[in-house]
């Protein structure tokens, strides 16, 4: 082998030599810097609080509110009904008002919301109400009594079916137009109804 040759083979050997190094130095860096990303983002989660997400307490609604329906209750003259807010909505009693020589007052008017609507749109027609009068009974007359009295055109020509609301006896009058006439302790209730609120019509202690 010449000298030149043997120049050319320690230069390769150096080569490779240097190249093994610089990769086994290489890939030890590698595994040392991995290794330390690992503990740094470890320690980082370690370091950060724990977060739990808060749960909003349930809801709480009562079942009319869920089914969008509304209790009215009179204490003063102990009564309640149910009705469906979407449905119908209560009237100012303003437009009703009475004088103190009226022998009865309004207490609670409804109106057909959608019914209300279609009237006022075409001007035309009428739409329904659900609304509870009590009379002045100073006399404490019986239900019978009363109506004998103020109905009497009605109940000579048996214009009138009998019913119960709520367990009470009742006169009911009209066909298109109904009102029902009840009495409940000493006072004398005319009922305008909507069959699906009075369903729900009760009397209260």
């Amino acid at each position: 082998m010449t000298n030149r040759q043997q120049s050319a083979f320690f230069l390769a050997i150096v080569f490779l030599f240097t190249c093994g190094a610089g990769l086994l130095i290489y890939k030890q860096y590698d595994e040392y810097f991995s290794q330390k990303a690992a503990i740094d983002l470890e320690a980082a989660d370690a370091a950060q609080p724990i977060v739990k997400k808060s749960q909003s307490p349930a809801a709480t609604s009562t079942p009319d509110q869920v089914n969008g329906w509304k209790i009215y209750k009179n204490d003063q003259y102990g009564f309640e009904f149910s009705y469906h807010t979407q449905s119908y909505a209560p009237e100012n009693l303003e437009a009703f008002k009475s004088t103190p020589n009226d022998d009865s007052h309004i207490l609670v008017s409804l109106y057909d919301i959608k019914g209300k609507q279609t009237v006022e749109k075409c001007q035309c027609g009428e739409f329904e109400r659900f609304q509870v009068l009590v009379f002045n009974n100073t006399n404490n007359l019986s239900l019978d009594n009363y109506v004998k009295k103020y109905l009497a055109s009605f109940y000579k020509q048996n214009l009138y079916s009998q019913i119960t609301v709520d367990g009470e006896r009742a006169f009911e009058f009209g066909e298109m137009s109904r009102e029902i006439i009840v009495k409940h302790g000493n006072n004398i209730f005319e009922i305008i109804p909507i069959d699906n609120i009075l369903q729900t019509f009760k009397f209260t202690p």
